[in-house]
């Protein structure tokens, strides 16, 4: 097999980067930023003209998704929700039992989040109108 040398287009913007996308054109990295002495997730600008740094977490950020209109940040107990160009978190939800692994999202289907330790045993739909089960719940 030939080897091939590859030349970064663009730098990542932060330390420990973990990368994510919506599977048309948004680029999103998240990592802990010394810049600002705290974890954040970016937007890759068009052209690759560098990284928007979009929010800014205490926590580790462990996941994000994007559904073409919000952006789903989990970072440690809490998920954050935003649209890009807005300022701050428009909404979030936190978990009283532990930190969020993992977050996936679609226009059609919502928001899917799971938990190393699974989810409370709520009803389907339970009294907040979440519907759960087996650690992954579903945010309309």
């Amino acid at each position: 097999m030939p080897e091939v040398q590859f030349q970064p287009l663009i730098p990542l913007p932060a330390t420990g980067c973990r990368l994510a996308t919506d599977g048309k054109e948004a680029i999103f990295a998240f990592g802990y930023d010394p810049e600002v002495n705290g974890h954040a997730v970016f937007r890759l600008l068009s052209g690759f003209a560098g990284w928007k740094r979009l929010f800014v977490a205490s926590e580790r950020i462990t996941d994000v998704c994007f559904d073409g209109a919000t952006l789903s940040v989990a970072a440690g107990r809490t998920i954050h929700r935003l649209r890009p160009g807005d300022q701050g978190s428009l909404e979030g939800f936190s978990h009283p039992g532990g930190d969020f692994t993992g977050v996936a999202c679609s226009r059609g289907s919502g928001l899917f989040f799971s938990t190393a330790r699974g989810m409370p045993p709520w009803s389907s739909p339970d009294p907040t109108g979440h519907r759960s089960r087996r650690g992954t719940r579903y945010y309309p």
